[in-house]
């Protein structure tokens, strides 16, 4: 794999979460199945993007600024290896809940699945 697209594709480890961490409360308030689509989205981009970069070596250095001064991400087969489990892991129970839920009625936040 070309070491440019492995650059490119580090910053969404971090931004991907982060991105759905600020959204899904926003959307849920009025769409709680857009809110679980997003969320088992970004979980299956996690998976996706962990599985392309696996066991590749990669540095990316946030706004240009190197480690002293800044925030450096390195991208280590470890570290591919342990994104992968952990959105591979998190990916099937987060999905649980959106498929058995899909055809009941709009739940509230006190009920889980009525």
């Amino acid at each position: 794999m070309t070491d440019t697209l492995v650059h490119a594709l580090i910053p969404f480890f971090t931004v991907l979460p982060l991105a759905a961490a600020f959204l899904i409360p926003l959307i849920a308030a009025n769409r709680e199945s857009v809110a679980d689509w997003l969320a088992n989205l970004t979980l299956f981009a996690l998976v996706i993007i962990g599985i392309v970069t696996f066991g590749e070596h990669g540095l990316y250095e946030v706004g240009g600024w190197s480690a002293p001064i800044g925030i450096v991400l390195r991208l280590d087969p470890l570290a591919s290896l342990m994104l992968v489990s952990v959105a591979g892991v998190a990916w099937p129970p987060a999905s649980i809940p959106s498929i058995t839920c899909a055809s009941s009625p709009p739940r509230t936040v006190t009920t889980v699945c009525s």
